[in-house]
């Protein structure tokens, strides 16, 4: 579950399902906050209390990011409100930095170095997620503002989608520094920094086979609501089309075998204490 599933906003910041089929656009944003320099980092935690308790409009994206931590706001497939142009939002992808675009040049170089990490790392996990569900591979590469109309696969920026009304994520810096951070940001997605931060991923239980929500352990040949439960969660977090009948068969074995290679686990088919928790992020 994204946060925005875990603290429903104050007014609708989603919509889920996709009006269209995610496509492999990435929008780049800054958020406009006031940055927090000061270890814990608490900027991107902050901008999603915030999406929870505004009422004055819809603005969201799918995940925010500061220099220590990524917080998941919005399911990959579900709309987060983060262009206002083109129905972009039906189809792609919105990633932000926790700080205001006009001052990115002036934050320590410790700091916009790890929220840079972080927001390649988010964009990984995305173009995981998409090449997993549709086959569809994101290259490190910027595109135009009519390929992104189009869905073509790549990287665009906020500004370069709405210039009447946004500038962000490198605010009005020349077009050789903004080409430069371009660059820092493309090297970093395609050099494979491919894992959202540990921390905000749910820790895996300790003892034996303790699972989570107090699942049981489950595998091929099992029957009953629970492996209904694990169809409909395989079908929402993977794009799988199971049938929900409850029977733990050969398609759900070939899909919780996919999942866990997918998360780099032992992929045995077999559902337990740290297959559970990866359909719940």
């Amino acid at each position: 579950m994204a946060y925005l599933d875990e603290h429903p906003p104050a007014r609708s910041q989603f919509h889920c399902p996709r009006r269209s089929t995610p496509s492999g656009v990435i929008v780049v944003h800054s958020a406009e906050n006031f940055p927090d320099l000061v270890p814990a980092d608490g900027g991107a935690e902050a901008i999603a209390r915030f999406t929870v308790n505004r009422t004055d409009k819809a603005g969201s994206y799918h995940d925010i990011c500061d220099s220590d931590s990524v917080v998941n706001l919005v399911r990959y497939e579900c709309e987060a409100f983060h262009v206002a142009v083109f129905n972009m939002n039906w189809h792609s992808y919105g990633v932000s930095a926790a700080c205001r675009a006009d001052d990115w040049p002036t934050y320590p170089a410790a700091w916009r170095s790890a929220t840079l990490d972080n927001m390649a790392a988010s964009c990984r996990r995305y173009a995981s997620w998409l090449q997993h569900l549709r086959g569809v591979t994101i290259p490190a590469r910027r595109i135009t503002v009519a390929q992104a109309r189009a869905g073509v696969p790549g990287f665009i920026s906020h500004g370069e989608l709405d210039p009447a009304r946004r500038h962000d994520p490198w605010g009005h810096l020349t077009l050789a520094q903004q080409d430069a951070l371009w660059a820092d940001l493309l090297r970093r997605f395609a050099a494979g920094i491919g894992h959202v931060p540990v921390t905000h991923i749910p820790p895996l239980p300790t003892g034996g086979n303790t699972v989570p929500v107090n699942l049981r352990v489950l595998r091929r040949g099992d029957t009953g609501g629970a492996v209904r439960s694990l169809q409909a969660l395989l079908n929402s977090k993977a794009g799988r089309g199971l049938t929900i009948d409850g029977d733990f068969g050969p398609r759900t074995h070939l899909a919780v075998l996919d999942l866990q290679k997918f998360f780099h686990l032992t992929a045995d088919g077999v559902v337990g204490a740290r297959t559970w928790p990866c359909l719940f992020l």
